[in-house]
């Protein structure tokens, strides 16, 4: 069996993991997500489809670049006239695997940084079937449903499909880690486990772990992730605080008889310790919060996400049915998908074998006396989770989600209701595990109805192909998907038919359980369900799962015949010969290799590569571009960005436009530009500054006469336009506007914002001379007066600063067209002096008649507050582990 190395040894000894001699398939679990992506990173190719070219390499890149040149990525300039990049949630620059990036860019530039993207997805992959492994193991869970639940959690749909939204990819890497914390929060917490080592340094211990997991989590960067998570955590403790534990999970019993105060102290208890591991957590994380909590005050969606926007991907009802066959309905790797918006953010598929597992352990979970006492608890509360969950991920399809957006916070925070589908499929994956405990050779009834149901599923199969050859007015993808199934569906019958065998009732003649452990059976075989046990089995001792088995829980055929668990090992199992061991080795490694087969090919593909080559240099047309401006900035109109974006290049249907990527880099599609150093007034980003949003939306609605203004407003001297019969199929045009920075002698006082909107819009200001500013301070402004005499030079310039030189004969207002955002500072000859909000968008100082020099600098209080906390948090957290190590020793 595969030997871990260190790192799962440290894991283990943090979590109190106890070891088996049997491990988990750790290999799978490591190796499978890099081969599902070998097709990238193997062949030297990088992620690119979607928003790993049209965002996170270009934002991290950047941030990279201004790093080498010695300044702190706080100021994004080549965006939407400025905008924050260091707040940028999503940028995840703060969370640690990211630096892997900054590494390879140093060593190979930014094609390099691209290539490394496959590598981070598929550990990331592999860092999610650890941690649901792990979970299983916690719950007392056996190797093979550990298998099962963390390849089909790792390798499932909703992460593979997503893994180009490198931070969702990320952030739900961590989901099965923060469960696993809450777990063994919830032993310490609770009081029977503490007691035994430690009490509150464990119970403290418990928090710090969990913090650790949520902290990494937030740093991860996509916060509808980490508040769905947290909000399962909250139920997930709530239902381990109402167990009684004794031991580890797998002797958890819940007992209605304990008084009302009790079931409310344990579950407070509990609560208490989730939300001081959030607090810590959240200060781990305080240097990107912080700053990010600033800009979503400043941003669009300060109040709410957009009704159409928030709900415009509702988990449409059919894909249910990709729960069996996850192409049934065409999938873009084969250029063919047809389904209702895109593939990947209804992609829920598990595999067919672990979703029969589930299904079967839901069924034993109302069944009496058909699992244990823990397991159809756990069953009962998973099974409400499956349904809120895929009922809130159907948004509009019913009223219910609808209701809640308008009337429960937080319900109106996100988009894309579908990404709620993350409770279900952590559920099934879980409740795969718990089926694949009692999966035993089926015998009588059982026998009959798995030989059926495997010749229906070779029918349907065969039917289904027969059907593609023959039939040409059937859907491909319906016959293709339901032939796969069909094949899945056959080898999980066949499996079903080779399980080992175990035999009921054979209970050991003498044993016993002593020790203070309920669950210390006397018995030869777990509860009857094993093969022959030992004929003098006796759990002795304190552990719960110290088993007098005579084999590996029934599963290594006929057992030692004086075999006894005694201490309080976990492991100490009390075998003398695994005669059938091995068969049921391969068996459990034959189930593993089918699931990750299964998933491996439902994934292939998803996430496609292309040629590093298309990062390196300038782009085919920045040069063209470069001749047009003088340093001004590009504009893509919405039409044409939407025509670029979705007709041509990253349609839904398929990851192969008809023309090919060639004009890729070229079409300049936004936030591509910034591979070219192109400053752009678009910015493609989920969080944008509000009053930025409000001006796009009117300049798009705005007549021909009031864009051209509004466009000189911006600085923006080229206007990209789809052109078919142009080369690349875009049109570059010339515009004359006004330089990004200059003198005016005249203001205009508006009230608010409206205000200030409004008449920028009106036709009669001229923006030559007069600049609108938000103000009541209309006493101290100079009157009106004529242009005079006066220049602008730019002394220097950095991402965070830049220092202007301006000489006027009379007073007046330096007026910069970038956008206005709190953090920055003005000086004018060294004093401070107010930057005011400028022609509702942009900012403007007052400067006296004469010579001055006048500087802008980008200081956000809150990153520095932020950096502070989270230094002192990772230090306490750190001084407290190696506290506890070192009390160990």
């Amino acid at each position: 069996m595969f030997r871990e190395r260190w790192i799962i040894n440290l894991i283990e000894s943090q979590l109190d993991m106890p070891k088996r001699r049997v491990r988990p398939p750790i290999l799978l679990f490591i190796l499978v997500p890099f081969l599902l992506l070998a097709p990238v990173w193997l062949t030297g190719k990088a992620m690119f489809w979607g928003t790993p070219i049209l965002q996170f390499v270009p934002w991290r890149a950047w941030a990279w670049e201004t790093m080498r040149s010695g300044h702190l990525p706080l100021w994004n300039p080549l965006l939407g006239m400025g905008a924050p990049l260091i707040a940028n949630y999503q940028s995840g620059l703060f969370y640690p695997p990211n630096w892997l990036f900054f590494i390879l860019a140093e060593i190979g530039g930014v094609p390099l940084m691209a290539w490394g993207q496959a590598i981070l997805v598929a550990a990331h992959m592999a860092w999610a079937a650890l941690g649901m492994g792990f979970l299983a193991r916690r719950l007392g869970l056996r190797d093979l449903a550990q298998m099962i639940s963390g390849l089909a959690f790792g390798l499932g749909g909703y992460l593979v499909a997503r893994s180009g939204f490198l931070s969702i990819n990320a952030a739900v890497a961590w989901v099965p880690w923060v469960v696993l914390g809450v777990t063994r929060l919830a032993e310490a917490w609770n009081g029977e486990t503490a007691g035994k080592s430690g009490g509150w340094g464990d119970r403290i211990q418990a928090v710090i772990l969990l913090s650790l997991a949520l902290g990494m989590q937030l740093l991860a960067g996509h916060a509808q992730t980490a508040w769905y998570t947290l909000l399962l955590a909250a139920a997930w403790g709530g239902f381990l605080a109402l167990a009684r534990q004794r031991g580890r999970m797998t002797t958890v019993q819940l007992s209605p008889k304990r008084p009302v105060s009790d079931v409310v102290r344990r579950v407070s208890w509990v609560w208490v310790g989730i939300g001081l591991a959030v607090l810590i957590g959240a200060g781990l994380a305080a240097v990107q919060l912080l700053p990010t909590g600033e800009y979503l005050r400043q941003s669009q969606r300060s109040a709410q996400v957009d009704y159409e926007m928030g709900l415009a991907y509702s988990f449409w009802p059919w894909r249910f049915l990709t729960l069996i066959a996850p192409d049934l309905f065409g999938s873009p790797v084969k250029g063919d998908y047809w389904g209702y918006a895109n593939y990947w953010e209804d992609a829920i598929y598990i595999g067919v074998l672990p979703l029969l597992l589930a299904l079967g352990a839901i069924v034993r979970g109302f069944r009496r006396g058909r699992a244990t006492r823990f397991h159809t608890q756990l069953i009962r509360f998973l099974l409400p989770i499956l349904i809120v969950s895929f009922i809130l991920a159907l948004g509009t399809n019913t009223p219910i989600f609808p209701w809640l957006y308008f009337h429960v916070p937080t319900f109106d925070m996100f988009q894309a209701p579908s990404r709620l589908s993350l409770w279900a499929v952590f559920g099934l994956c879980l409740l795969a595990g718990i089926g694949s405990e009692y999966w035993q050779r089926p015998a009588g009834r059982g026998l009959y109805w798995t030989r059926l149901g495997t010749a229906g599923a070779l029918a349907v199969g065969l039917g289904a192909g027969l059907a593609w050859l023959y039939m040409g007015d059937i859907r491909p993808t319906f016959i293709r998907a339901t032939a796969l199934a069909g094949f899945w569906g056959v080898g999980a019958g066949v499996l079903s038919l080779l399980a080992p065998e175990r035999r009921t009732g054979m209970r050991g003649q003498q044993g016993e359980g002593t020790g203070e452990d309920s669950a210390a059976w006397g018995c030869g075989d777990y509860k009857g369900e094993g093969g022959m046990g030992g004929q003098q089995g006796g759990g002795k001792g304190g552990d719960s799962a110290a088993w007098g088995c005579g084999d590996y829980r029934g599963e290594g055929g006929m057992g030692g015949q004086q075999g006894g668990g005694k201490g309080g090992d976990s492991t100490a199992w009390g075998c003398g010969d695994y005669r059938g061991e091995r068969r049921a080795v391969f068996w459990r490694w034959a189930v593993g290799l089918m699931v990750a087969a299964d998933l491996t090919v439902a994934g292939w593909g998803l996430n496609p590569g292309i040629d590093m080559q298309v990062y390196q240099g300038i782009s085919q047309t920045a040069a063209q571009i470069a001749s047009l401006s003088d340093g001004g900035r590009i504009y893509l109109p919405e039409d044409d960005e939407y025509r670029l974006k979705f007709d041509r290049f990253f349609r839904f249907d398929t990851f192969q436009p008809d023309g090919g990527w060639t004009g890729l880099r070229a079409a300049l599609l936004p936030n591509t530009n910034m591979l070219d150093n192109l400053p752009s007034a678009n910015n493609f980003d989920p969080l944008l500054p509000q009053r930025y949003s409000q001006w796009i939306e009117s300049l798009n609605e705005a007549s021909p006469g009031t864009q051209q203004r509004l466009l000189n407003l911006m600085g923006v001297e080229v206007v990209e336009r789809v052109a078919d019969s142009q080369p690349y199929d875009i049109r570059l045009e010339k515009q004359g506007t006004s330089p990004r920075f200059r003198w005016l002698p005249c203001a205009l006082v508006a009230e608010n914002g409206e205000d200030a909107l409004q008449r920028v819009l009106q036709p009669d200001i001229d923006f030559e001379r007069e600049v609108i500013l938000e103000t009541h301070e209309t006493s101290s402004f100079p009157s009106c007066q004529e242009m005079g005499e006066s220049s602008v030079e730019e002394i220097s310039s950095d991402p965070n600063r830049i220092t202007l030189q301006v000489q006027s004969n009379i007073p007046g207002y330096l007026f910069l067209a970038d956008v206005w955002y709190p953090g920055w500072r003005a000086q004018v000859d060294g004093e401070v002096t107010q930057i005011y909000k400028a022609n509702y968008l942009f900012r403007a100082v007052n400067v006296p008649a004469g010579r001055h020099e006048v500087t802008f600098v980008y200081r956000p209080i809150w990153f520095f507050v932020g950096a502070a906390l989270s230094l002192i948090a990772w230090a306490g957290v750190g001084i407290f582990l190696a506290w506890r190590r070192g009390s160990r020793v």
